[in-house]
C-alpha cells in the first residue's frame, strides 16, 4: 500500500469538480466535509486491480483542503513491480497541474 497526502490552499477551491473531469468514469462518495473518489485499473500482465482511493477533506478553513491518495494492488512480490508509487505519483501530478491551472497552491512542509 502506498500513501500521499499534500495541502491545497487557494480562493474557490473547485477540486472535486476537476477531479471528476480527470477520473470520470469512478465512482464517488461525499458526506459534508468529505468526498471520496475511487479509481480501479486492471493490469493484464499481473492479472490485478489497482485500487486508488483520493479523499478530499475540506479544512474548517472554507479555502483550505487536505488530499489523502491511497494506491492497493492485488498483487505482491515482483509482480507489483512499483504500480501503487507509479498511481501515487500519477495522482499527485494531475492534482499539481489542477493546482497551478486554478492558481491554487500546496505550502511547503517543513
Amino acid at each position: 500500500m502506498q500513501s500521499t497526502s499534500i495541502t491545497i490552499e487557494g480562493a474557490d477551491l473547485s477540486i472535486i469538480d476537476s477531479l471528476k473531469k480527470e477520473y470520470p468514469s469512478n465512482h464517488l462518495s461525499s458526506s459534508k466535509d468529505l468526498y471520496i473518489l475511487f479509481i480501479e485499473k486492471y493490469n493484464i500482465a499481473s492479472n490485478t486491480n489497482l485500487l486508488s482511493v483520493i479523499l478530499v477533506n475540506f479544512l474548517e478553513r472554507k479555502n483550505q483542503c487536505k488530499v489523502e491518495v491511497i494506491s492497493q494492488s492485488g498483487s505482491s512480490g515482483l509482480f507489483r513491480l512499483g504500480r501503487e508509487d507509479k498511481m501515487n505519483s500519477q495522482i499527485v501530478n494531475s492534482l499539481r497541474k489542477i493546482v497551478k491551472a486554478k492558481g491554487w497552491k500546496i505550502p511547503e512542509r517543513w
